[in-house]
């Protein structure tokens, strides 16, 4: 699992999908956990969510206050109420463009519980109690984005190979006027 935070959210209307895009956050793995594997750049991953839950998800970012508890606020106060922690949300597989995600949470005796949910619930209430956001490096190797920084470091490191070789193979002659 690496620490991911949200990047952006554009909520759709009709026909257009919204859309939640997390990254991997190398800067924070260490705050987290030392053990886990800290990712070298980071990575997006956009996932598909309905129009009300990126609302609601922006207006937890805005940290707005409604006049009504949201689906997030009730669980986050349910939480409380039973005496539960919510460790973290973690966005743990993906099947086609289905993704699916758990919430880690810790009975007051200490026992842990995971329970499954959709991504877009897992990440409002993350954002809700401030607990951290992972995601499986599976995931990430089926869904997410490419690193378009690193494919053009890559083109144009194979540019100058193959530059290089050009002028290693060069010799006066070739220059001659036939």
């Amino acid at each position: 699992m690496l620490r991911a935070d949200i990047e952006t959210i554009v909520v759709g209307q009709g026909p257009v999908s919204s859309l939640l895009v997390l990254k991997t956050c190398p800067e924070k793995e260490k705050e987290t956990d030392a053990s886990r594997p800290i990712a070298p750049t980071s990575q997006p991953l956009p996932i598909r969510i309905g129009a009300a839950e990126a609302a609601n998800i922006g207006l937890v970012l805005r940290n707005d206050k409604n006049l009504r508890p949201m689906t997030f606020d009730l669980m986050g106060e349910l939480l409380n109420v039973m005496g539960l922690h919510l460790e973290s949300s973690d966005i743990a597989r993906v099947e086609g463009t289905t993704f699916f995600a758990r919430i880690n949470l810790t009975k007051p005796d200490g026992t842990a519980v995971t329970l499954d949910a959709r991504p877009s619930d897992a990440i409002a209430l993350a954002l809700k109690k401030e607990a951290p956001i992972f995601i499986d490096e599976k995931v990430l190797e089926t869904a997410s984005l490419p690193d378009f920084d690193k494919v053009k470091r890559q083109q144009d490191q194979a540019n100058m190979q193959e530059f290089q070789q050009f002028v290693e193979t060069i010799r006066p002659e070739d220059f001659q006027e036939s």
